[in-house]
């Protein structure tokens, strides 16, 4: 069953929770939370850990949540970060086989955050390493990624469609991309990304350049979607996806949508 959600920093940036009650009865089965603000991702992780069970997702049945840590921070920070993520790896968050059959915790990391490879080896089965956009120096390449997996082999990858679009419109690196790291794809973020890093609803010409990328993206990886659009558009945004992704499986989650 093709999993299918968005991350709530697109719809509430650090409100999380808010973000939640927004896509409540939305037709979805996935959910990213979100904290790339350093500041945000304690509390978030206090509130998940001291009471998930009166959380909204324990009622709504998402099949797949994952967690992404914040994008920025030091290499002294980076200890409270990777501390905040251990916690986060021992409580019901992945014990209970209802919240998360598939992959247990996943958690999103961007590369070129990491300073301490070795302080992150033994989560390195609950990371998601995301291909990067072009601000960010590494990460963005083949050569890059096969250095993250290098470094933490038992880990995956979050491909992000937009970031590998925004570097090379022609579709080359994200196809190289998707060959290369198939079988390490557990996740994959989709949003239309400007050359600024910013993140956009999906405009057609996108639609067509995904959907021709659509057929090497793993059956099984969640897709999340990263459009920052309110809660009128968010079954048009949901469409578009679909749309673009066509040729995969996604016949499940369409319910009454007019795509």
């Amino acid at each position: 069953m093709r999993m299918m959600g968005w991350s709530t920093g697109a719809i509430a940036k650090a409100d999380y929770e808010s973000a939640l009650k927004t896509l409540d009865g939305e037709h979805i089965n996935a959910v990213e939370l979100s904290s790339l603000m350093l500041e945000e991702f304690a509390p978030m992780v206090e509130r998940l850990v001291g009471d998930w069970r009166s959380l909204q997702l324990f009622q709504t049945g998402y099949q797949y949540v994952s967690i992404h840590l914040p994008g920025r921070f030091d290499a002294e920070q980076e200890k409270e970060v990777r501390s905040l993520a251990g916690d986060l790896t021992g409580n019901a968050l992945v014990r209970d086989n209802f919240i998360l059959p598939r992959w247990d915790c996943q958690m999103v990391l961007h590369p070129n955050t990491v300073h301490d490879w070795s302080s992150w080896e033994t989560l390195q089965y609950h990371l998601l390493f995301e291909n990067m956009d072009k601000r960010r120096g590494f990460g963005t390449t083949v050569e890059d990624m096969e250095q993250v997996f290098e470094r933490l082999p038992h880990a995956g990858m979050c491909f992000d469609v937009g970031h590998a679009l925004q570097i090379d419109e022609t579709g080359g690196l994200a196809i190289e991309m998707l060959e290369a790291f198939h079988l390490r794809i557990r996740q994959v973020h989709i949003s239309h990304v400007n050359h600024k890093g910013v993140h956009y609803a999906m405009p057609e010409w996108f639609v067509g350049r995904v959907r021709e990328l659509a057929h090497l993206i793993p059956p099984d990886a969640a897709i999340i979607i990263e459009s920052p659009v309110n809660k009128e558009e968010l079954p048009k945004e949901l469409c578009r996806v679909i749309r673009a992704l066509r040729p995969l499986p996604t016949h499940h989650i369409l319910g009454d949508l007019p795509c």
